[in-house]
């Protein structure tokens, strides 16, 4: 800046001291390009000739007054490149900070998504084993770790088939003690479940691999339940890549394998299955569905609860074959009663069965739906109410335009649908059932009554939250 300071003072001096000097050089140039303009050629050079000429005549005055203006004229541009270069500074500043939070954020995000790639990579492939008795107030550790991948060719296939990275592994969705020293576990494996025994010690695999299809979903997202008894698998899931068809399903063991009815809204209608429990002679499955009962232009979730004879050997050749003949659901009633009931219908766990001064129950945590009021709910149910509703009437809808109604008693054959054959009765296997009776179950599998919460009221409610 200093520099070009001195450099705008000697300019101005020298400038003055040429200029007059050349005084008369200037008039004869004036002379020729007033002839020039006669001739028609350099007219704007002859105005600019008479401008520079006059503006050299208020020169005259000396070199004083040329130097004093060029000392004005350096200071003059000190002055605006002092101010640019301030302006400069400020504006190299501001971007630099921009530039440097936008550096910091990106690197901050890289690390937020290692770190959940990272929790990612430990939620998946692996099996723990945690023992109970070292683990300490503040950490828990596991005691042995079993990794089981996807093999590369899977893993290829679900890509072809769309699936992201991070979904075509094999996540943990079954995991059950099927005796005192086998494990059963079954994972998704990039959407081609498999199922494995694994040694309760060592986690060690024993045995080959087993289809997973109808025992664990495709996607880790699906929800699913699973429970052993008598030796034979009962599973609530989708069969399908697609997660179209929703089964209840049996297997292994001695007795043969059933599911539900095949794309029958009637039996399902978009469940979500959430637990299951064995009592008595049953297996109860609890879920959440959309009611084809309620005859309203929007889907309504109610909750469910449906169950199926353990000792069910499926229909006969004509009906009902390889499916179950025991299957019935009712609905879940968790509301606050009054003049208009205030319902939650969006079951979200189940716990198993306690035993509650004396009696067999189940609690179950309820919310309203996302596009209702915020609110949650405990309620319980005695086993003993849920298996009364399924000696009670059926629900039936006579026609597609027609409304639900109750079924009378006089139209539903003997012996009782839904019932389990057992030694003694006239048919003591559900293979040997009329094709009446059949026929009704595979149509009738809702019941009338609701399931009532003990006390008629939930237990606990919570509201402005799920």
């Amino acid at each position: 800046m200093c520099g070009t300071l001195i450099k705008g003072r000697e300019g101005g001096g020298k400038k003055g001291e040429k200029e007059g000097k050349r005084e008369g050089e200037v008039r004869r140039e004036g002379e020729e390009r007033r002839e020039r303009k006669r001739e028609g050629e350099g007219r704007q050079g002859g105005k600019e000739g008479r401008k520079e000429g006059k503006g050299r005549g208020r020169k005259e005055k000396g070199g004083k007054v040329d130097r004093w203006e060029g000392k004005k004229e350096g200071k003059k541009r000190e002055r605006g490149k002092m101010k640019e270069g301030r302006k400069e500074g400020k504006k190299g500043g501001r971007k630099g900070r921009k530039d440097g939070r936008k550096r910091e954020g990106e690197v901050g995000r890289k690390e937020g998504k290692g770190r959940e790639e990272g929790r990612k990579r430990e939620g998946r492939d692996n099996l723990y084993q945690i023992s109970l008795e070292s683990a300490t107030a503040g950490e828990m550790r596991y005691h042995r770790k079993m990794t089981w991948r996807s093999n590369k060719n899977d893993i290829n296939i679900c890509h072809m088939k769309g699936k992201h990275e991070a979904e075509c592994r094999n996540f943990i969705k079954v995991l059950l003690l099927r005796n005192d020293n086998v494990l059963f576990v079954c994972g998704t494996n990039a959407f081609n479940p498999v199922c494995s025994d694994y040694s309760m010690d060592y986690l060690e695999p024993m045995g080959d691999n087993i289809s997973g299809m109808a025992r664990c979903p495709y996607d880790p997202k699906h929800a699913n339940v699973a429970l052993f008894t008598g030796g034979m698998l009962f599973t609530a899931t989708v069969t399908d890549f697609l997660a179209i068809d929703a089964v209840i399903y049996r297997s292994l063991g001695d007795s043969p394998t059933l599911r539900t009815v095949k794309h029958d809204s009637k039996w399902f209608k978009e469940p979500y299955f959430v637990h299951a429990v064995e009592w008595k002679n049953h297996v109860y499955f609890f879920f959440r569905e959309i009611a084809i009962e309620f005859n309203y232009l929007e889907k309504m979730v109610v909750s469910r609860v449906a169950r199926v004879c353990k000792n069910d050997m499926g229909g006969s050749q004509r009906v009902l074959e390889k499916q179950w003949t025991s299957f019935l659901k009712a609905r879940l009633n968790c509301s606050v009663p009054g003049d208009s009931h205030f319902y939650f219908n969006v079951i979200q766990s189940v716990t198993d069965i306690l035993e509650i001064e004396g009696r067999p129950m189940v609690l179950a945590v309820f919310s309203t739906p996302t596009n209702s009021i915020p609110g949650s709910a405990v309620c319980a149910y005695d086993m003993a109410q849920i298996a009364a509703v399924f000696e009670g009437r059926f629900r039936e809808q006579k026609s597609p335009e027609s409304i639900w109604t109750p079924v009378p008693e006089e139209l539903v054959p003997k012996p009782r649908p839904g019932c389990c054959a057992v030694p003694g009765m006239q048919h003591n296997s559900s293979s040997l059932f009329p094709d009446e009776i059949l026929n009704f179950v595979k149509t009738h599998p809702l019941m009338d009554e609701s399931v009532p919460s003990l006390g008629n009221a939930p237990w606990i409610i919570r509201s402005v939250a799920r």
